[in-house]
């Protein structure tokens, strides 16, 4: 049925660990996140006549990570005068049902991209060429707060957690003459 065919693709798996040197007091550790990565790209061609080929790409990319924290978020300093629940010395925020001193926050994120594009193109004569080609993308993002909540809390910039659970999809038909 064609003449001729090609395929090619790639696999990629990997993860990482980042650590946030910030400036801090002695005997206050850096800040280590973590996360992976995988990708899967496809692409097949085939030539059906010598004026007509038809190309297909298709894609998957999955990444997870930690969000990092804010210097407040990992180690909770209780700010003085804003009357939250703090510590016998003042120094952390604790927790209001148990009377401990919260953790660090340890938020995380996960991101999953699918495309497809498939393209048809027609050779008119031998200057004018004419591609149809189709795009369509599926993106989903989820947000996991820490699994106590209230480590979640930072009096200056977040006072409430809550799940995420996000998508966007995206599609386009793109006609061209070229001469």
């Amino acid at each position: 049925m064609w003449r001729s065919a090609g395929r090619s693709g790639a696999i990629c798996f990997g993860g990482w660990v980042e650590y946030w040197q910030v400036p801090r007091s002695p005997g206050i550790p850096g800040d280590a996140r973590e996360g992976n990565q995988q990708n899967v790209f496809d692409r097949v061609d085939f030539q059906l006549s010598q004026a007509d080929s038809v190309h297909f790409n298709a894609g998957f990319t999955r990444s997870w990570f930690q969000d990092p924290n804010s210097f407040d978020a990992q180690l909770h300093l209780c700010p003085p005068g804003l009357g939250f629940d703090c510590d016998g010395t003042g120094t952390f925020l604790v927790n209001p049902l148990t009377g401990n001193p919260l953790g660090p926050s340890d938020q995380r994120s996960q991101v999953k991209t699918f495309n497809l594009a498939p393209t048809w193109t027609h050779l008119f004569g031998s200057s004018t060429l004419f591609t149809f080609g189709v795009f369509a993308r599926r993106d989903h993002y989820n947000f996991y707060p820490s699994a106590d909540p209230f480590n979640d809390f930072s009096p200056l910039q977040q006072s409430e957690t809550i799940a995420q659970d996000r998508t966007s999809r995206t599609w386009a038909c793109v006609p061209m003459f070229r001469m």
